[in-house]
Formats: structure tokens, sequence, C-alpha cells
């Protein structure tokens, strides 16, 4: 027991520290202080201001019915998908194939214990994205509902029991997978097109429920979450404990939740670890390769190399690529399904704009979700100081990662774009010009996201999900995409009161290009210097 105890106070000073999760000590730095407070601050106004608001909309409806009780069973639904969707993507690097084994295995702790510290880090991070998500809605409901006393008691408890059989389900599935998997000849590529058909396919389901006009796209909902709650015993429970104060509910809840996540624990702890020690011996038989050597210049040289690491990891292309890949898939569905792919995407957007501009919104989103540049540097870990010592300028190393992020971005989108404007028939004009100011904010988010990376990188990990999902370089270049979005959405709606839409476009285009050529020249002025003091 206390080597366990032990074990999980080291993982959880390894895993939420903020060197771990910033890749040094913010305290150190005004910089990332003032960085971190900016984007924390952004995120809960942003997620608030639009998801609560549409739970204390939905709220306010379902307390005129009295029906208020339906509010717990989105917290059931969105507890539930956090659980499936972070273990199912992240057991592999949690459980299956932990790169601490090496470690982990020689020491004197039984395997139940070590599958239970990383499964129990593990539903920490469910849990922290599961109350973000619950937040809002717990509100709502607390707002608009007379509670008694037992159920405000039983809420928290009965919370914690939500994640794990969903959770628990999702490792199982995801193991199963795994078993299978690898023992096929392509297993990487099987997996990277199963996350991305699994993350299209909950967008479809998401779009299957959504409203209309400017009806409250969650009352579209009510009845579905409902109908599940009636015939899904777990969300029922949790309903009736909180809402009724039903202890016995309360009890069945947390029962079988606990006694599934100990039973996976217990009997697949050994299995688990025999995974593990199969996919040690794999990694080190896979380096037996013969050496081609080629010439070529420094900036194609690394080029490619940041496109081996991309596909050479499966979270790093889901992360990255997906927004890309969506496009596509949207694109290509308008051929067919115009009418509701522009219905559904005004839903997310906003009611009343037009078709060319909902478009030309939802591709610069999906461009601006490609941030490599972001983070590509601090996925050399421990392997940068070979990159530093190689003959090569570090602007070369730098522009590489930036073109590589822009033409993972802007190929898909030269795609796309002509594709929709066949489905949407544009003229031909006003595609030319939604390219360019695509292209133009591709350019410029890469840009801010090499800068980004350039200031704080993260080379303290022990996987690259860390990176790609935990670091500051990531959080910060999503969050600047939001806003760079915003901005220049209020710009191009003050210019349409004096010009066409079309001259404001452009206007953009030129605007980022410009801003994006001053900050490509801060990071030529400051990259060799900066890369000197890097540690890695």
């Amino acid at each position: 027991m206390k080597n366990f105890k032990t074990l999980l106070g080291v993982l959880f000073r390894v895993n939420f520290s903020s060197r771990k999760i910033l890749g040094s000590s913010y305290t150190r730095s005004k910089g990332k202080t003032i960085a971190i407070a900016f984007a924390i601050l952004y995120a809960i106004v942003a997620y608030v201001g639009a998801f609560g608001y549409l739970f204390f909309d939905l709220g306010k409806t379902l307390a005129e019915s009295g029906l208020t009780e339906v509010l717990l069973m989105y917290v059931f639904l969105y507890a539930a998908g956090a659980g499936v969707m972070i273990v199912f993507f992240r057991s592999e690097s949690f459980l299956f194939r932990f790169k601490d084994f090496e470690i982990l295995a020689p020491l004197p702790i039984k395997p139940r214990a070590i599958i239970a510290a990383k499964s129990i880090v593990m539903m920490t991070n469910v849990y922290i994205i599961a109350f973000l998500a619950s937040v809002p809605i717990l509100f709502s409901y607390f707002f608009h509902t007379a509670v008694p006393v037992a159920g405000i008691l039983m809420v928290i408890p009965a919370f914690l029991a939500i994640p794990l059989l969903p959770a628990v389900a999702a490792a199982l599935l995801s193991y199963g997978i795994r078993l299978i998997t690898d023992r096929l000849p392509k297993s990487r590529i099987f997996n990277i097109v199963l996350m991305f058909s699994a993350f299209i396919a909950l967008m479809v389901a998401q779009f299957s429920f959504a409203g209309s006009g400017d009806q409250n796209p969650l009352l579209n909902q009510q009845g579905f979450i409902a109908g599940l709650g009636e015939i899904f015993l777990p969300m029922k429970w949790f309903a009736a404990a909180v809402h009724e104060g039903s202890f016995l509910d309360f009890l069945f809840l947390v029962a079988s939740g606990v006694a599934l996540f100990v039973t996976f624990v217990l009997i697949l702890s050994k299995a688990i670890l025999k995974t593990n020690s199969r996919a040690r011996n794999e990694r080190y038989s896979k380096t037996r390769k013969t050496v081609r050597y080629q010439s070529g210049s420094a900036f194609k040289a690394v080029l490619a190399k940041e496109w081996r690491t991309f596909v050479g990891l499966p979270m790093y292309i889901l992360n990255s690529g997906f927004g890309p890949v969506l496009m596509l898939v949207v694109a290509i569905a308008s051929l067919f399904f115009a009418d509701k792919v522009e219905a559904y995407l005004g839903q997310i957007v906003a009611a009343g704009i037009p078709s060319v501009l909902l478009i030309l919104i939802i591709v610069c989103f999906c461009v601006g979700m490609v941030y490599t540049s972001a983070v590509s540097l601090s996925i050399e870990g421990k392997r940068f100081w070979i990159v530093r010592s190689l003959p090569i300028a570090a602007t070369t190393v730098m522009d590489a990662k930036l073109v590589f992020n822009i033409l993972l971005g802007t190929v898909p989108a030269l795609v796309a774009i002509p594709l929709f404007g066949i489905a949407f028939a544009f003229p031909v004009l006003d595609v030319f010009v939604m390219i360019i100011l695509v292209v133009a904010f591709s350019i410029l988010t890469s840009t801010i996201g090499s800068l980004i990376n350039l200031r704080f990188p993260k080379f303290d990990f022990i996987n690259e999900i860390e990176v790609v999902k935990q670091s500051l370089g990531a959080m910060i270049s999503i969050f600047s995409t939001f806003g760079l979005m915003a901005l220049e959405g209020f710009a191009l709606t003050a210019m349409m009161n004096v010009m066409v839409w079309q001259y404001g476009v452009l206007l953009l285009a030129v605007v980022d290009l410009a801003i994006a050529f001053g900050l490509h020249l801060v990071i030529v002025r400051f990259a060799e210097s900066l890369f000197i003091k890097m540690k890695a």
C-alpha cells in the first residue's frame, strides 16, 4: 500500500505540475504568467458565454414544464462522453504503451498497483474535462430547481461515479482493438482511420439533433436525452439520486461504477503489462533498418522529418489534422446535400450569414485548427540538442516547421473551396477571393504558432500527447486563432458597410500577410539566440 501511494504521488506530480503542463515553472516568467491568465480568462468567458447561455436558456424552458431533471441527464451524457473519448484515445499512452514502462516494471510494485495508479491519473484527466463541461449545466439545474438536501449532498460523489463505467468500456474496446491491430501489417493506419471515423460519426450525430432557425439547438435534443435516460439505467440512477434524493439509486450508480473499475484493474493488470512488454520488444526490433543516404537541401530534410513525425503519432494527426479532414468531408458532402450542410453550418456559426461568408468562416476555422508550428519544436524533446548541434540555421528549422503547417492546412483547403463553390454555385471570382484569404490566414496563424513555440517550448514530457494537447503553446495557439477570427469577423462586418465583401476580404488578406511578414522578421532575428538558451 505504501508503494502504491508513493507511485501515485509521483505520477500526480509528474502529470499535473506546472513544469509538466507548461514546460517550466510559470512563476519564473512574467510573460508566461500573463499568457496563462489571458488564456484561462478567454476560455472561461468564451465557454460560459456560449455553452453556458444555451443551457441556461434550456433550463428556463424546461423549468416552465417541470422537466429540469433532463438537465441532469445532459450532465451524465457529457461526463460519460468525456470518459469515453479521453480513455478511448489516450488509454494507449496511459495504460497499454506507457513510455515509463522500463522504469516501473523492475520496481518492487505489484502490477495491479501500477495499473491502478496509471488508471487513477487517467481518470483525473477525465474528471477535469467532465467538470468543465458540466459546470454550466449544473448551474442552470440548481438555479431553476429546488433540489432536496439529500440530492445536494450526493451530487458530487454521484458525479464522480458517472465516467467509471463508460471509461472501462472504452478501455476494453481500445484494448481489444490494440490486440487485433498489433497483428496487422498496417496497424497504425487502421488506428488513424478508426479515430477519424469516430470523430466524424460524433459530429454527424451532433448535427442530426441540432435545431433550426433561431431555436436553441439543444431543444431538439431534449426528447432524445429524456428517452435515453429511460432505457439507460445509470443515467436514470444519477438523475433520481440528485433530483429526488434517492439513496438507493445513488448506491446502484456508485456500486456499479466502482465495482467494474476495480474488476478491470484486478483482472487485466498483468495482461496490460504484458502488452507494454511486447510493445517495447517491437519498438527495439523495428529500429533495425537499412540506412539509405540521400543528399538534398537542409530545408527539405527538415520538412520531410516533420512529415514523418506527424504521420508517426496518431494523436498528433487527430488533433492537428482533424480540421482539414473535417473540411474535406463537409465539402464532399456539400456536393450531395448542399441544403442540409448549409443549415447545419448556419446553426454552428450564426443565422442570416450569406452562404459564401459562412463557408469562408468554416474553412478558416478548420485551417486555423492546424497548429503543428506551435508544438513541433517542443516535440523534439530530448532530441532537441541534436537539432541544435546540426549545421543548420535555426531560421531554416523554424521556416520548415512553419511551411509544413501552412501546407497541412492550405492543400486540403485548395481542394475543399472549389468543391464548396461547385456545390453552392459560387462565382469563380468569389472562390478565388476565398482562397486568397484562407492562404493568408493560414500563413498568419502558422507564423504566430512558430513564434509561440519559440517563446514557450516544452521539452520536458513523457509522451508527445502532453505537448500536442496540454502544452502552453498548443493552448495559446488555439485561443489566438479564435481571437483572430473574431477580430477579422468584426473588421469585415464594418468594412461591408462601405465596400463589397470581396474587397473587404482582399484587404484582410493583405493585412494578414503584412502581420505575418513582421512576425517572421521577429523569428529570424531571435531564433538563433533562443535556440542557444533552450534547455532540452
